[in-house]
């Protein structure tokens, strides 16, 4: 490593051959092995060699294996967050072109090894109630009023149509009508 203070931003060189080893060895991309991939050796190995040639690029920082790791973490935490920036920018705008920083290259190449699922969302379509027109209508329909008392039963005594909106709580009756009569009903006892 070189002596003095290194610069801690990795130079865009670096970061070009950073996403392009990781795109040929895409065990690196998550961190995390399966038995059927690699084992760790094979993992700390491949970390090696990118250390090696990160740092033999000539320009930007000289970091350890734990360090370029961080950085690569980092750099793939703040590009998503960018992406997602990126993508309700453009949602804001209609679909237009958003009011947010754009991704670069270099981000947008790290983007096309990543999920984008997790920046834009999983293409589902909704299953569920079809959508229904719903449009006011008017209904004209006849009420017939029956009285309960045993006066009454023989036949109705009016007919009076009601207009019913949709929408409205109540309804009122014509002002020409009489009054309405709570029925009476007989007393029960229980046995």
């Amino acid at each position: 490593m070189a002596s003095g203070t290194p610069k801690k931003k990795a130079s865009s060189d670096q970061l070009n051959f950073l996403v392009d080893f990781i795109a040929g060895n895409k065990i690196l991309l998550h961190g995390k092995t399966k038995s059927s991939e690699a084992d760790n050796n094979t993992v700390d190995k491949l970390w090696d060699e990118l250390t090696l040639s990160l740092n033999a690029t000539g320009s930007g920082p000289q970091k350890f294996k734990a360090q370029w790791k961080k950085t690569f973490i980092d750099w793939k935490s703040h590009t998503k967050k960018k992406a997602r920036e990126c993508v309700r920018s453009e949602q804001r705008t209609g679909g237009g072109k958003g009011d947010g920083k754009a991704l670069t290259p270099i981000e947008e190449k790290l983007m096309g090894l990543l999920s984008w699922t997790a920046v834009k969302g999983a293409d589902v379509h909704e299953i569920g109630f079809e959508h229904v027109n719903a449009e006011p209508q008017l209904y004209n329909d006849v009420i017939t009023e029956v009285h309960m008392d045993d006066s009454y039963l023989d036949e109705p005594e009016e007919t009076v149509e009601i207009t019913v909106l949709p929408g409205s709580s109540t309804l009122k009756r014509p002002a020409e009508s009489r009054p309405y009569v709570e029925p009476k009903r007989k007393a029960t006892t229980a046995k």
